[in-house]
């Protein structure tokens, strides 16, 4: 049987996958090694939601390649081969699959254990940053320029590795559903994640019930898009958090990837369930404070955004120590800066504690990728620049990691 190794990197859900084929390759009598140099397989699982990730998982392809012993095969998956394949094939031309089509790795190693028989492992480790010896190796081959960005970004990425550790080793994790229903005009993410496939409420709650007896408190739910939950297998999202709420009230829960449109639909029943339930982190995906924006996106409200931040005012007034972080876009095609200041004002009107700013990043064979309008890097830069000083006047916290 062949020795494999696996690579992951992005999001919890490719961390997650990343461990699922693990266990597919075990259960299939395969050896899992942790020296790529060993590999008679290397699996490198992608992310591609922004351009950074896209260019790391490039670069991976490349390191590999050279380090990977003679015969061995380079597999790639993850969401670069169905966001990005144009990119990905001007380095790598060989085997590859996206989170939506795993079931190809049947087919690649004639599989007993079919992949998709594989249970989610709720836990993952952090693939951890270069060590300063690789980075000292490659002082022949770079600028000095590069050299002093990779030393910084080391000791950076050895900070935030600690900080990763300990927060993993405190945290279940259960994927609750893949893909989703939306059809935003930006988005790429669907052409690798496909539409919503949410996880049998038994199996979550055997999940959740496992991470209790293990003697966890903090639960991460975690999809493309929670809100969405149960709508393909009938059930809904507040149903879900009420059957964890009827087996632990004391559990503490964190929501990824809420997108505002399930916060407007399920405002009154949320809120009696975050009154009842520990909750300690909500990521809700916005995007915008402007409804020209929102409307250009397709990810508009029937209310539009008032309604939105109306709903988080009251969630915040029930439950002040909720801690609300949110995801915007920033420098969308024919976004002027009335529209940019629109978002700074919904996000301190909101009340939300956190959020990330995206740079706009056109993705090929979307909508938004063809839209006039297309605003230049160096403007969105300077303007996320801006919001960025604005809101840190009012205590936001500011991610801007593009």
């Amino acid at each position: 049987m062949s020795k494999i190794y696996v690579f992951s990197f992005g999001c919890a859900n490719r961390y997650l996958d990343g461990e699922k084929y693990k266990k597919f390759f075990i259960a299939n009598g395969h050896e899992i090694t942790t020296q790529p140099e060993d590999a008679d397989y290397i699996l490198i699982n992608t992310c591609a939601f922004r351009k950074n990730e896209e260019n790391r998982g490039l670069e991976k392809i490349k390191e590999f390649d050279k380090r990977k012993k003679p015969g061995a095969q380079i597999i790639v998956c993850g969401c670069l081969p169905g966001i990005n394949k144009q990119r990905m094939i001007q380095v790598f031309n060989g085997e590859s699959f996206t989170p939506q089509n795993s079931d190809k790795l049947n087919e690649l190693f004639s599989a007993k254990i079919p992949v998709e028989s594989i249970r989610d492992t709720n836990k993952f480790q952090w693939q951890k940053a270069k060590t300063f010896k690789e980075i000292v190796k490659s002082i022949k081959t770079i600028s000095k320029k590069e050299l002093l960005k990779k030393t910084v970004n080391y000791f950076r990425a050895k900070f935030f590795d600690k900080k990763a550790k300990q927060m993993l080793d405190e945290r279940f994790y259960i994927r609750i559903s893949n893909g989703c229903l939306g059809n935003c005009t930006y988005c790429g993410i669907k052409f690798a994640i496909g539409k919503l496939r949410s996880k049998p409420l038994e199996i979550i709650i055997d999940e959740f019930k496992k991470g209790i007896k293990c003697g966890f408190k903090k639960f991460v739910l975690t999809s493309d898009d929670s809100g969405a939950y149960g709508l393909d297998i009938g059930h809904n999202f507040p149903e879900l958090l009420k059957q964890l709420a009827n087996i632990s009230k004391e559990a503490e829960l964190e929501i990824e990837e809420l997108n505002a449109r399930w916060l407007v639909q399920y405002k009154n029943e949320l809120k009696d369930i975050l009154k009842t339930q520990k909750f300690t982190n909500f990521w809700i995906a916005i995007q915008s404070g402007s409804d020209d924006i929102l409307a250009k996106m397709n990810r508009q409200t029937t209310e539009g955004i008032e309604q939105v931040i109306t709903c988080l005012q009251d969630i915040k007034r029930e439950v002040p120590h909720l801690n609300i972080k949110a995801q915007y876009i920033v420098g969308f095609p024919g976004e002027t800066v009335d529209d940019a200041n629109a978002s700074v004002e919904s996000i301190i009107k909101s009340k939300i504690n956190a959020v990330n700013l995206f740079k706009f990043d056109p993705k090929p064979n979307t909508e938004a990728s063809i839209m006039s309008n297309q605003l230049p890097d160096h403007v969105i830069e300077e303007r996320i620049r801006q919001m960025t000083k604005e809101l840190k006047k009012h205590h936001v916290q500011v991610f801007t990691n593009n």
